[in-house]
């Protein structure tokens, strides 16, 4: 092999190194870009997650209160509930003393 050849076969060397170096320069430029849209979509979607998070906690205290609420009613209704049932029971009380009054002048007579 001359000098020549090998001047040759280094520059077509150096060509495919160059070629192969601007092939990866490109590929992490890419990378680098990519990476960068991922960030910026990141941090798009924290700050989305926050505002989701922000309207869940002010459900969940406004669910809170209502609960609350309907804890009272439901407490209420059961102390209505309770009156009713004593009302009730001396209703009967006084219906069968009623009865019992009657069962008695019917039984004079």
């Amino acid at each position: 092999m001359t000098v020549d050849e090998r001047i040759e076969a280094l520059l077509k060397s150096f060509e495919m190194q160059k070629e192969r170096h601007d092939a990866l320069a490109q590929s992490v430029e890419l990378v680098v870009s990519m990476h960068r849209d991922g960030e910026i979509q990141a941090a798009e979607i924290r700050k989305e997650m926050a505002a989701i998070q922000k309207e869940m906690a002010a459900i969940q205290k406004n669910s809170d209160a209502r609960l609350a609420k309907l804890d009272e009613y439901f407490a209420a209704m059961m102390q209505s509930m309770m009156r009713l049932s004593n009302i009730t029971a001396v209703h009967d009380m006084h219906i069968d003393d009623h009865e019992h009054r009657i069962g008695g002048l019917e039984e004079g007579r």
